[in-house]
C-alpha cells in the first residue's frame, strides 16, 4: 500500500516536477552544486557502470552519461516515461527501491539525486543499504542526496509566516509530502545506516538557497551558499551530498 502511494503522488507530479523544481533558480543552483561536487570526486573517470535511483525525469542522465553508461530508473511510470523521451539512447525502467532490489550486474556508481531516499522508512532504508553493497564492485562509490535533518534557513521562513508546524517538521525527523511521510536524516544517523560503506566526504547545499519558496531571491542567491558552508554544523542545509565507498570486506570485519 506505501509503495502504491508513492508511486502514485509522483506519477502526478511528474508533468510538473521540472517546472516546479528542476527549471526553478533554487533547482538549477542546487543540481549544479551535486554536479560539481561528483564531477570533482570523480575526475577524469569514464567508461563507469552507473545506476540511477530515482531518475525522475532525467534530468541528470546527461551529466552520468560523461563518466560511463547509465541504467536509470525510478518507481513511478510517468516519471520513467518522461526520462526515456528526454534521454531515448539510456534503458531507463521502472525500479520501485520499498521493494527488495534484485539485479543481475553489479556497478561502479549508484547515485540517487534529491531526496528520493527521505520517502522510504529507516528500516528500509537499512535493508536498502545491504541490496547497494551487492550491486557495488569493490570500493564502489554511493552518491546520494537527501534533505538533511536541520534547515536554519526553512526554519526562519516558516517561523517568520506563524507556521510552527512545518518550521519544526525536519527536526520531528519525519514529515509529510501530501500523504507520503517523509523521513529526515543527519550525518551520524546516515553512517550508522550505511555501516558497510565509508563516508569519504560529504557537502551541504541549500544553507541559504533553501526549499522552492526561496526562488523569489533565487538568482541574486545562487552563489551564496559557498560562503556559509562553514557553517553547516550550526544552520544545516536544504539537502546535503553524502559519498560513500564500500568497505573491503576486512574493513567490515
Amino acid at each position: 500500500m506505501k509503495s502504491e502511494m508513492n508511486t502514485k503522488i509522483f506519477d502526478l507530479k511528474a508533468e510538473s516536477y521540472d517546472f516546479e523544481f528542476s527549471d526553478s533558480p533554487i533547482g538549477r543552483a542546487q543540481r549544479q552544486a551535486v554536479h560539481r561536487f561528483v564531477k570533482d570526486e570523480l575526475k577524469l573517470q569514464s567508461n563507469l557502470k552507473i545506476l540511477e535511483l530515482n531518475c525522475g525525469t532525467g534530468i541528470d542522465i546527461a551529466f552520468l552519461q560523461t563518466f560511463g553508461t547509465v541504467t536509470a530508473t525510478d518507481a513511478s511510470a510517468k516519471m520513467v516515461e518522461i526520462a526515456s523521451e528526454r534521454n531515448p539512447d539510456v534503458i531507463c525502467s521502472v525500479l520501485d527501491f520499498n521493494q527488495p532490489i534484485r539485479l543481475e550486474q553489479k556497478y561502479d556508481i549508484i547515485f540517487s539525486n534529491f531526496g528520493g531516499l527521505n520517502c522510504i522508512t529507516p528500516t528500509r532504508l537499512k535493508e536498502l543499504s545491504y541490496e547497494l553493497e551487492q550491486h557495488l564492485i569493490p570500493n564502489g562509490q554511493l552518491f546520494i542526496v537527501l534533505m538533511h535533518k536541520w534547515s536554519f534557513a526553512e526554519f526562519i521562513y516558516f517561523a517568520v509566516k506563524l507556521n510552527f508546524k512545518k518550521a519544526a517538521r525536519r527536526l520531528s525527523g519525519k514529515a509529510k509530502f501530501g500523504e507520503l511521510p517523509i523521513h529526515y536524516y543527519s550525518k551520524s544517523e546516515l553512517s550508522n545506516i550505511f555501516q558497510s560503506f565509508h563516508l569519504n566526504k560529504t557537502l551541504p547545499i541549500g544553507l541559504i538557497l533553501s526549499g522552492e519558496y526561496m526562488n523569489v531571491v533565487g538568482n541574486k542567491l545562487q552563489k551564496s551558499d559557498q560562503y556559509w558552508r562553514w557553517l553547516f554544523p550550526l544552520i544545516g542545509a536544504d539537502h546535503v551530498v553524502y559519498n560513500f565507498v564500500l568497505k573491503t570486506k576486512d574493513q567490515q570485519k
